[in-house]
């Protein structure tokens, strides 16, 4: 079995698993996105219905018009293939009005473009690179969205959680009340070698 995509007609691929229907379904799915999905409502089916197939979102936030741009959608596509089938890259051009609700839900203030965010949509959970997109010397480059990609993928990552910091003196381990904020309930509350009330 060989895919041909009209966006990319030159480089057939070619499915190498065992001929079995979900495989099948999977692996055209996977191939049938594009290295770069516009934020649009034409895509939301692209970007968020996989039959059950868990793929993280990678959203790119930027203004087109801007002089970083290309290159940062040109290093993004490039890295696509390092985490192909476990994310989907998403283009969300922050400059359209119909971009805000997406803006606010994942925080990004224009000032800080272009802006890279994850999101597990089955654990609804976003996700922040550690370092900015553009580096010091005023680009970026593939290895910055693979690693990102594949840390996203794997779970590797830490949710970025709407939390005040954890406080100084929280509560001690054996007393009665403990300060338990967003950053620290994973640990003190999931993660806890006894029961919590």
């Amino acid at each position: 079995l060989v895919v041909y995509r009209r966006f990319a007609p030159d480089s057939p691929t070619l499915f190498g698993d065992k001929f079995a229907t979900r495989a099948l379904q999977e692996f055209v799915q996977v191939e049938a996105l594009r290295p770069m999905i516009e934020f649009k409502e034409d895509n939301m089916h692209q970007i968020f219905s996989h039959s059950g197939r868990k793929l993280h979102q990678i959203l790119l936030f930027t203004d087109p018009s801007a002089e970083y741009h290309e290159g940062v959608v040109s290093v993004m596509s490039e890295a696509y293939p390092s985490y192909k089938g476990s994310c989907v890259n998403v283009l969300v051009d922050a400059t359209l009005e119909s971009s805000s609700k997406v803006l606010d839900f994942f925080r990004v203030q224009k000032d800080q473009l272009p802006a890279v965010r994850g999101f597990d949509q089955a654990a609804n959970k976003k996700y922040g690179p550690a370092e900015p997109v553009l580096g010091s010397a005023g680009h970026t480059t593939a290895e910055f969205f693979s690693r990102f990609g594949q840390l996203l993928g794997t779970g590797d990552l830490p949710p970025v959680l709407k939390s005040e910091v954890e406080p100084k003196d929280s509560g001690s381990t054996s007393g009665a009340v403990k300060t338990i904020v967003g950053q620290t309930f994973q640990r003190d509350v999931m993660e806890a070698a006894g029961s919590v009330f």
